[in-house]
């Protein structure tokens, strides 16, 4: 008996281990319609900024953009809204940590960004499910979605 229940405990940790984000399906014209500009952009660098009207950080990711596909197509560069991570030092060892819904993007990440803008803080923007990042192959589909939205 004390073996099943050994037994049962491993599976469960291992079950719990691997858990990660439970994220909704948004619909492809829905998630077009909510963004407030829709970009081919590559992330080429991360920095902490600190707005003038809060005293928190606010990780950024610096997006040049190549291709504006809806918005402003007089921006070069925009900002990209990133989790911050939390990073402790004791004992000579380092600990960073982060939540298991973050998303995070990588510098050199090049792809189509369908992204929002938060009313609180006007030029960042974010990417925050990960359907709102989607590769380059994926243009003729997006191109596809926009011309049939023009059409409705």
């Amino acid at each position: 008996m004390r073996q099943h229940c050994i037994i049962i405990a491993f599976f469960i940790l291992l079950a719990s281990t691997g858990a990660n984000a439970m994220w909704a399906k948004i619909p492809d014209q829905l998630l077009i319609n909510q963004s407030t500009i829709i970009v081919k952009a590559e992330l080429i660098g991360t920095t902490v900024i600190q707005l003038a009207d809060t005293n928190k950080p606010l990780h950024v990711g610096v997006l040049q953009i190549q291709r504006i596909y809806k918005g402003s197509t007089e921006l070069k560069i925009l900002l990209l809204a990133l989790p911050i991570i939390q990073q402790s030092v004791s004992n000579y060892r380092m600990t960073i940590t982060h939540n298991s819904s973050d998303i995070h993007y990588t510098v050199g990440q090049n792809g189509i960004w369908l992204l929002r803008e938060n009313s609180k803080e006007k030029g960042i923007y974010y990417a925050d499910n990960p359907q709102r990042f989607w590769s380059n192959q994926q243009e003729k589909k997006l191109l596809q979605l926009i011309s049939n939205l023009g059409k409705n």
